[in-house]
């Protein structure tokens, strides 16, 4: 079975979870590559994740063998970006109907994710306990309606991450994908 390839617009602050995700997806998805109007955020994104980076979106819009592209940025923008007629929220338009996506993000599925994430500060107890850094990977199932259930921790570097991790993914407010999915979230903290 071949890996679907996709592509990323967008290489702004919501990038880093995603790449992440990606990454530990590798087995079942392919980064073709990425795009930001900034050379600086192109340059930034390509050495830290080792992806692909586009110099133009009309590259990953005109690249045949792309099968989807995800859209990390602003409301208008993402709507400019549909507005092209080239691409359907989850891939190339077709006379067929879609194939289900590889993979669905947080940060595609619930409208609050930026928002929540943004929000979320360094733990309390960790502080307490002298951590300054720590992570942890959070899975759960969003169901066809649109609800967040079996939230659990795949990792973490201490629990007190892992709990924090949980209670934020425990604020998204997402939206259904037709059928349940689960999705994985990667959380990274630094004390600053």
């Amino acid at each position: 079975m071949t890996r679907p390839r996709v592509g990323i617009i967008g290489l702004g602050m919501a990038v880093g979870p995603h790449a992440q995700s990606l990454r530990d997806l590798e087995d079942r998805v392919e980064v073709a590559g990425a795009f930001s109007p900034s050379a600086e955020r192109r340059e930034a994104f390509a050495r830290s994740t080792g992806f692909p980076v586009n110099a133009t979106a009309d590259e990953l819009f005109d690249d045949p063998t792309i099968d989807g592209l995800m859209l990390l940025t602003p409301t208008l923008g993402a709507l400019a970006v549909l507005e092209t007629g080239r691409f359907a929220l989850w891939g190339r338009k077709s006379d067929a109907p879609p194939a289900p996506p590889a993979a669905v993000t947080a940060g595609v599925a619930c409208s609050n994710y930026s928002t929540v994430m943004g929000d979320a500060g360094f733990p309390r107890d960790a502080i307490r306990q002298g951590l300054e850094k720590g992570e942890a990977l959070i899975q759960f199932t969003l169901t066809a309606s649109g609800e967040i259930k079996d939230i659990k921790a795949v990792r973490a570097s201490h629990p007190i991450f892992a709990r924090n991790s949980i209670r934020i993914v425990g604020e998204y407010k997402c939206q259904g994908q037709g059928r349940d999915v689960t999705v994985t979230v990667p959380f990274g903290y630094k004390l600053e």
